[in-house]
């Protein structure tokens, strides 16, 4: 799976979440790189432009696309540990079987 892709559903998604973030911090360092040498003028430009490229636009359409990424990660029921919304025990099953036995 290639971390960086665009997800299928949301505009501004990615599929992975952690690729969404690794994004994010490229832009957001580059972007403050770029404000701190405003005096170097074409090194800032290429800086601000690479943070344009690294958020897929500006850094609300990034915040936009990590909030879509969060609901259709949640929406599919996954973790980075494996499936977030499995099967629970009943607990009162598990409770009167306890009795039972005892």
């Amino acid at each position: 799976m290639n971390m960086f892709a665009r997800s299928a559903t949301g505009f501004f998604a990615s599929k992975s979440l952690i690729g969404h973030l690794i994004r994010g911090c490229i832009g957001a360092l580059l972007l403050i790189w770029a404000i701190q040498h405003q005096d170097q003028m074409a090194m800032s430009l290429g800086a601000a432009l690479g943070a344009l490229l690294a958020f897929r636009g500006c850094p609300i359409c990034w915040a936009i696309g990590l909030v879509e990424s969060i609901v259709q990660k949640l929406k599919r029921g996954e973790t980075d540990n494996g499936p977030r919304f499995g099967r629970t025990p009943n607990i009162s099953t598990s409770c009167n079987s306890a009795k039972e036995t005892a």
